[in-house]
């Protein structure tokens, strides 16, 4: 067991030659220095940050309850509409009259936007007095939503810390008349109730106006005009603030029209459906409501307004199409007197009815031409048609002109003449008929939009739908929490593969100290940071993190077998990465391979290594230590403690010297390690950080051989090569590095020969690496 245990946590270049240690399919480290996007080192920085991204969605969680309780509530209103694609009623006589009248069919896009029309809006603005408002004044934020949860028939609620100024429930305004000059529309005046009936008006710049009484008018100068107020109703508290405004009607207009929404309910089917959002549902409905009676009556206006146009029409073009038939009978009689009784032929009767057919024909399309020119250009498409039919007419009418000159000359005349009697006496009959049915249609006009479903109060807010605002503030917490826990990964650089380590400095890794869930059990139940931790080595010996140490008690008898002196010095970067737990335990493991060890407790200043070997109490002196022994106050085996291991002797750190670094120079300290040569085989130094002081360079002038710990998933490259760099400058060169806290699950390695003594679960647990971090 030991010999698997010695090769496996041999250095790294020994390990992976030998085959024992095993990368798994994917080197995480590796897919990172690639550019390559590792999912599994993102699910481990979500694990190492997860308390951080834990406490990110708990607050956007919160944020979304706040948001979902006290969001204004929205309902949404609708109404549904009929548009009928072709004309009904008295209206369809017309296309008798006039083939333009059955163009004239209606469009639904075309509705669309009338529905949205200043016209109609405006006209629904001016009947519900939209153009103006007074509106009170809440309390920011969450304000409106406590007056809103107050009941109006407990009256008026009282003002919350005395701040009268904002309406807190139960107020009661209403605004009769409102008129300021154009440039101060869309201004918000301010109206200040006081004692009484009466209230104070102020201008949008704070400037006071004058003094009012509810219910009766109040005049007043701005700028270079004038305006008035009257309100109707002003129950509230003396002092509170409410904004009147007078609408611009462009900005009333795309105020109201923002809300709505209208769409056609499906393709052709000449069916729309209105919508209106609004946090009042009466509102809602009353403006539905009153936009579809409002589209209605514009709809049969326009239609009678079409009626009135063919019909004026009509009325210019009877008197002279009378005339002009008067005139035709006039000349057929005279000429018929003269020439005596004419009997017509069969031929000449049938070019008759022919030639009579073709100028009718060119009469009406020369009239619905004159209509057409009175609304669109000579290049309008519907001109264009006319233009061709008369042009075929004209084409037509020639053959039949080469038919009446084989006549005689008598029969020619009289065929004229009888011609132009009868094409004048049906147009006149046809337009005389058209007027009358135009009258009838006018009286009785009938629009082509029939409102099918009136808006009803809706029963529940259209929005905000709590539990949707709820999970989206859930899933924007988890994708901030995931996002943050990247960042600060990144930010930190935590190396999980050891292999970076020996890539990027040089040195081998000694020992790969696996985390301990036992030791980190047995810290997370300690109540007091004094409290004593006792040894793992003593507790679980057979725990996976000693077994680790004791292959590097094997790598060290290698690395000072031919030192002076095996004095040990085992340091760190930066605090909390475990070098005291590794320290002690390390120790123990040699005094129970039966080494006389003393290990020393080097940092001065917050020596921690007396926890695990006595129990101090708050407020007791520290015990005698280093610090006593080389400036003398102490003897050097009073200082000692005694463990429970035979051969293991630990000198703590002591009381704090004002100036530890200067006190390690002191020849006391070369006498004290001097004297520790002769007495133990070992001398084991837990000095402090070396990025953090200049003391582990001083102590390790005096070792043969000096070891970094590095923490997994806390230690980085850049800590690790500065700290080599730094002991180099000082002439200290560092035999190894030991990775401390590993995880082997998270990292993406196996054991390729199989650990089975027990310990398997020991190696893939999950849970924070704190193994030696109070230490």
């Amino acid at each position: 067991m030991n010999k698997q245990n010695d090769s496996m946590n041999m250095p790294f270049e020994n390990t992976r030659n030998g085959g024992t240690f095993q990368s798994a399919a994917a080197h995480p480290e590796l897919a990172q220095e690639s550019g390559e996007i590792n999912l599994l080192d993102l699910w481990y920085n979500l694990l190492d940050f997860k308390w951080v991204a834990a406490a990110i969605v708990a607050v956007a969680t919160a944020i979304g309850l706040l948001y979902a309780t006290v969001a204004t509530p929205i309902y949404s209103a609708d109404v549904l509409l009929q548009v009928e694609t072709k004309q009904t009623g008295g209206l369809a006589a017309l296309e008798d009259v006039s083939g333009v009248l059955a163009a004239g069919g209606s469009n639904v896009t075309g509705e669309l936007e009338i529905i949205k029309s200043r016209t109609v809006v405006e006209s629904v603005a001016q009947t519900l007095g939209l153009a103006q408002s007074i509106t009170p004044q809440y309390f920011p934020v969450f304000g409106q939503w406590l007056a809103n949860q107050h009941e109006a028939a407990l009256g008026l609620a009282q003002p919350f810390m005395g701040l009268n100024q904002y309406a807190w429930g139960g107020e009661q305004l209403k605004l009769a008349q409102f008129s300021v000059p154009t440039e101060f529309t869309d201004q918000a005046f301010v109206a200040v109730k006081g004692e009484g009936n009466t209230f104070s008006l102020y201008s949008p710049f704070e400037e006071p106006l004058g003094q009012g009484t509810v219910g009766q008018p109040l005049t007043f100068k701005i700028g270079y005009g004038s305006g008035s107020i009257t309100i109707s109703q002003f129950e509230a508290n003396p002092g509170m603030q409410a904004n009147v405004v007078r609408r611009h009607p462009l900005s009333l207009h795309n105020g109201l029209v923002a809300p709505l929404t209208a769409g056609e309910v499906g393709r052709n089917s000449s069916m729309i459906r209105v919508s209106y959002e609004s946090p009042n549902p009466a509102f809602a409905v009353q403006f539905l409501n009153e936009l579809a009676n409002a589209y209605l009556r514009q709809n049969v206006e326009r239609k009678g307004q079409e009626a009135e146009q063919q019909l004026v029409f009509l009325d210019e073009q009877l008197p002279s199409i009378k005339e002009q038939l008067r005139k035709a009978e006039e000349a057929l009689n005279n000429f018929v007197q003269s020439k005596g009784t004419i009997d017509p032929t069969l031929d000449t009767q049938r070019i008759l009815t022919q030639d009579v057919a073709l100028e009718t024909k060119k009469v009406e399309l020369n009239l619905e031409r004159e209509k057409l020119l009175q609304r669109f250009q000579p290049g309008h498409p519907l001109i264009q048609a006319i233009d061709d039919q008369l042009a075929q007419l004209r084409s037509v009418r020639g053959g039949v002109a080469s038919q009446t000159q084989a006549l005689p000359e008598v029969q020619q005349e009289y065929l004229r003449l009888r011609r132009d009697v009868e094409v004048n006496q049906a147009l006149y009959t046809s337009l005389l008929n058209g007027a009358q049915q135009l009258k009838v249609a006018k009286a009785g006009t009938v629009g082509n939009v029939a409102i099918v479903d009136y808006a009803q109060q809706p029963k529940r807010p259209f929005k905000p739908n709590k539990g949707q605002v709820v999970a989206l503030a859930v899933l924007a917490g988890i994708f901030l929490g995931v996002l943050a826990a990247q960042a600060l990964a990144m930010l930190r650089s935590a190396v999980r593969d050891p292999s970076k380590l020996e890539q990027a400095t040089g040195l081998s890794v000694y020992s790969i100290v696996p985390l301990s869930q036992q030791q980190t059990a047995a810290e997370k139940g300690l109540r007091r940071r004094t409290d004593k931790v006792g040894l793992l080595a003593v507790s679980a010996p057979n725990d996976p993190s000693i077994e680790a140490l004791r292959s590097f008690r094997t790598g060290l008898q290698f690395a000072t077998i031919d030192s002076p002196n095996k004095r040990v010095l085992i340091t760190g970067p930066v605090p909390e990465i475990g070098k005291s737990f590794v320290s002690a335990n390390f120790a123990a493991i040699m005094a129970q391979a039966g080494k006389r060890v003393l290990l020393i407790d080097g940092d001065m200043r917050k020596g921690t290594l007396s926890r695990y070997f006595i129990q101090e109490e708050r407020g007791d002196a520290k015990h005698p230590g280093l610090s006593d022994v080389v400036a003398g106050t102490v003897g050097f085996d009073k200082a000692l403690i005694k463990t429970e291991l035979e051969g293991l002797h630990v000198l703590v750190s002591g009381s704090v010297p004002p100036n530890p670094s200067e006190l390690l120079l002191h020849p006391n300290f070369i006498a004290l390690l001097e004297k520790a040569d002769v007495e133990y085989d070992y001398v084991i130094i837990d000095s402090p950080p070396v990025l953090l002081v200049s003391d582990a360079s001083v102590m390790g002038q005096h070792c043969s051989a000096t070891f970094i710990v590095a923490r997994y998933g806390a230690s980085n490259v850049r800590q690790v090569s500065d700290s080599q760099k730094r002991l180099a400058q000082a002439g200290v060169r560092v035999n190894g590095l030991i990775f401390n806290g590993f995880i082997a699950n998270r990292s993406g390695y196996y054991y390729g020969y199989g650990y089975g003594y027990g310990y398997k679960n020991a190696y893939g647990t999950y849970g924070d690496p704190v193994q030696g971090k109070k230490a």
